[in-house]
């Protein structure tokens, strides 16, 4: 049921936007990319394992390399995204976190000395994860 909810939600949605979207009477097949989730800590769990999916696509074939990974999030950042990232890997994850200014944007993306440092000790950052700050 929630898929056919999904479906049509996508549909009207894409419609609205003005992309190609199935009618009535088609099949959904031909649907934007797009999914629902129930809450701010599923959309970065979803979202940290397509990323992962993306950088080492043949995990589920082969299972993880072993490969290094880092995850970068600003301290504003959804609380979630540590639970999504534990979830992921075996070891935690390295955390950068910095502050954004007052008006929720970041300085620099990410910190540069921070993403040079991951990729000097043979990690593969995997995700920068922003969450802006209300004004």
């Amino acid at each position: 049921m929630f898929h056919l909810l999904e479906s049509a939600l996508l549909a009207k949605l894409a419609h609205l936007a003005g992309f190609p979207s199935p009618g009535p009477d088609e099949s959904p097949t031909n649907l934007p990319p797009g999914m629902f989730c129930p809450g701010g800590s599923v959309a970065l769990l979803y979202s940290l394992q397509l990323a992962r999916h993306r950088l080492q696509p043949d995990l589920v074939r082969f299972g993880a390399s072993g490969q290094p990974l880092s995850v970068f999030v600003s301290k504003s950042g959804h609380y979630g995204a540590g639970k999504a990232a534990a979830m992921l890997g075996s070891a935690p994850m390295p955390w950068w976190r910095w502050p954004p200014t007052m008006t929720g944007v970041w300085t620099q993306t990410p910190p540069g000395d921070a993403m040079a440092t991951e990729v000097a000790e043979g990690r593969t950052p995997l995700a920068v994860i922003a969450t802006p700050v209300p004004r």
